[in-house]
């Protein structure tokens, strides 16, 4: 690249960076476990997944494959980048404005409730950390800069969350509590104005899955200003 079923989805974030880059490009991305504004990074991968289930599909960042939809539902100082559901790769193009973190998965899982039966956080808590449990592969690169380590920076809901909290009133929405998040999240520090490249991807393996293994590879092409 160049200078993340209804029920039971995952979602995988990448970004690769490109002009202007730092001597490393770990400088950008805050160590696993991290805060922001007083909340930790598990909180937010809650918060990232009612961000992405609050819109029609037509008007979701996760389901763009263009970019076009990149500023959809943001607010505040912390921006969220869309994985994909796709298992091929893609390519965004996403203007950002200056002074925003952006927080994205690599690749996770969120479970909530099926909406014919109730079940306790637990159960939701184990079914999210699955596939997790056997990540094949994982990577991220900055403006064209590999970010080690990126194994340590799994995360998870904090407990159990209504995945549906944002969806608007005057949407009938399925049961959203108990949802659980667990996977491999980032958040990249306010980068400099101007173009960088962001590019993540990583591989669940999933012996014995109908589907075979999930693959997440999504590159943006941002611009700061």
């Amino acid at each position: 690249m160049n200078c993340g079923s209804f029920l039971r989805m995952a979602a995988a974030l990448a970004l690769g960076g490109c002009v202007a880059a730092p001597a490393v490009a770990q400088d950008y991305v805050l160590p696993a476990h991290a805060s922001v504004a007083g909340k930790a990074l598990g909180v937010y991968a809650a918060e990232w997944w009612q961000w992405s289930l609050s819109m029609p599909l037509d008007e979701s960042p996760v389901k763009d494959l263009t970019g076009e939809k990149c500023s959809n539902g943001q607010k505040g100082e912390v921006w969220f980048l869309a994985g994909t559901y796709e298992n091929e790769p893609i390519t965004r193009r996403c203007a950002v404005p200056q002074g925003r973190y952006l927080f994205f998965p690599i690749i996770n899982m969120v479970y909530w409730r099926p909406p014919d039966r109730p079940v306790d956080c637990e159960v939701v808590e184990r079914l999210a950390a699955v596939n997790n449990d056997s990540l094949k592969s994982i990577r991220l690169r900055i403006d064209g800069k590999n970010v080690p380590a990126m194994r340590s920076h799994r995360e998870k809901s904090p407990g159990c969350f209504d995945v549906f909290a944002r969806v608007s009133k005057q949407v009938t929405a399925p049961p959203g509590y108990p949802a659980a998040t667990d996977g491999y999240w980032v958040m990249v520090k306010p980068l400099p104005a101007g173009k960088h490249v962001i590019r993540f991807g990583a591989q669940y393996a999933r012996p014995g899955s109908s589907w075979g293994d999930l693959t997440q590879d999504v590159t943006y092409e941002i611009e700061v200003r």
